[in-house]
């Protein structure tokens, strides 16, 4: 539709859904402005490298399904990437994930989860007893076929709805819990069921390929070209600078109040806290916006719409917004493990772990990326979801991987404040935080070295 005259949008939150939205706007015509807190674009979908270090770490290698319609739509044919099963896709595909117990070397298989023709191979895959198996793949069609209340989401957990059905069994809840925390790093507990059924609905009879996984890191691949894009369009882009309040005056938000973030990055601090320098206060941008687009997550959107003046605060005016609070998030914990060889046995496939206190799993991107430097090594990257209940063990993660020499050797990681700290061995070179300071230390070389740990 043509535009009478220049209509400015405001994009609160420069990851996916931010983006998205303003490239959509700046596509129509619309002045776009987009402000992002850290110093990078992507939010949860994105990657970023330390000092003097030319690898980009990416927040991980996302697990991406065929119903992700709108995404595919920008990769494809805004950015021109290629999806298909030819060697020159941008995407390699996954059929299966697998799984290994502690102290194991026998690595099990789950294939096409909504597959009738691999049920019977999923059951006695070893994962669980086959009637366990059974009983999980009938707990995913039982839930398909309940009527939810969509007004209700918040209300019906996954683990709820299994644990109210008379077949269920305590693995079969655990099993979900599993699968939903390797998926998406968050208990079924805090699930919803509705929204668990909509993912359900998506996937099932369209599992061929099961998931796709980018060749390369997200910064290069998608999040540089995007930014370009955006650029080129018109769209202004404000990164390191975090919206700290709206202000409302009547039914309109005619300012915002943005805070520089840059100081966090300078001392290395990757996750901003909502504190900040005591001669540092939020600078009102006094140019009004016709209309403000807000992105970011449910904690920074609690605080963001019950910030300021009682009368100018975005929760005076749709008051069930305060309701965001109920909606909960939990950090994951990435290691980077660089080995300086090829190590034999690492699957190409996602690969989690059975049993773990942690809810540890990972890939080696050596096979996936499509990056020389990575040719002749080893690249794997881990995640920990479950860091608030229990410590993380070093030497667990390097029994699954089947270097039992390495688990002897391996000391247990602990977490600090913003970082984790970890001591493998003396044949390491780390890079690791102080809880004091803040601050990444560089690493110190051994000789010869055998790993090289980004901890993160």
């Amino acid at each position: 539709m043509p535009l009478d005259g220049p209509v400015s949008v405001a994009v609160v939150g420069g990851g996916i859904a931010g983006l998205t939205a303003a490239l959509r706007l700046s596509e129509r015509g619309y002045k776009v402005t987009v402000y992002e807190e850290k110093p990078y674009l992507g939010g949860n979908f994105s990657a970023h490298r330390d000092d003097g270090e030319g690898v980009y770490h990416d927040i991980y290698p996302h697990m991406l399904s065929n119903f992700y319609v709108n995404f595919w739509d920008i990769v494809e044919n805004d950015l021109g990437l290629r999806r298909d099963l030819s060697p020159n896709s941008d995407f390699a595909t996954r059929n299966a994930f697998k799984f290994v117990r502690p102290r194991h070397q026998h690595y099990m298989e789950l294939r096409d989860a909504g597959s009738f023709k691999d049920m019977l191979a999923n059951m006695a895959s070893g994962i669980a007893p086959w009637w366990d198996m059974y009983l999980w793949s009938y707990s995913m069609l039982d839930m398909l076929a309940h009527s939810f209340n969509p007004r209700k989401q918040l209300s019906y957990s996954v683990s709820g709805f299994v644990q109210s059905r008379p077949y269920a069994t305590e693995r079969v809840v655990a099993m979900h819990d599993f699968i939903i925390m390797v998926i998406w790093s968050v208990h079924a507990a805090g699930t919803s069921a509705s929204s668990y059924q909509s993912f359900l609905h998506q996937t099932f009879g369209n599992l061929s390929p099961l998931l796709w996984l980018l060749k390369g890191n997200i910064q290069q691949k998608i999040m540089g070209p995007l930014e370009k894009k955006l650029s080129g369009l018109g769209c202004e882009i404000h990164k390191s600078t975090r919206v700290e309040e709206i202000v409302v005056d009547g039914t309109r938000a005619t300012r915002l109040k943005v805070q520089d973030t840059s100081f966090y990055w300078e001392r290395h601090d990757v996750t901003p806290r909502r504190h900040v320098p005591e001669e540092s206060n939020p600078v009102a941008v006094d140019h009004p916006f016709d209309y403000v687009v807000i992105a970011v997550p449910p904690a920074a959107l609690g605080l963001l719409v019950e910030t300021g003046a009682p009368g100018h605060r975005i929760v005076d005016r749709v008051p069930k917004l305060a309701e965001v609070r109920r909606l909960k998030s939990e950090p994951i914990a990435m290691l980077d493990l660089y080995f300086t060889r090829k190590l034999s046995g690492i699957p190409a496939d996602n690969v989690a772990m059975i049993d773990s206190t942690c809810d540890l799993s990972y890939i080696d991107i050596s096979q996936l990326w499509e990056d020389p430097d990575l040719k002749d090594i080893t690249a794997l990257a881990v995640k920990i979801t479950r860091i608030a209940d229990s410590p993380v063990t070093a030497s667990s993660f390097f029994s699954a991987v089947s270097m039992p020499g390495m688990a002897r050797n391996a000391a247990r990681a602990r977490r600090s404040a913003g970082w984790t700290y970890s001591s493998l061995s003396s044949r390491a070179n780390f890079l690791c935080g102080s809880s004091e300071s803040g601050r990444r230390h560089r690493p110190q070389r051994a000789s010869p070295p055998s790993l090289r740990i980004w901890l993160r």
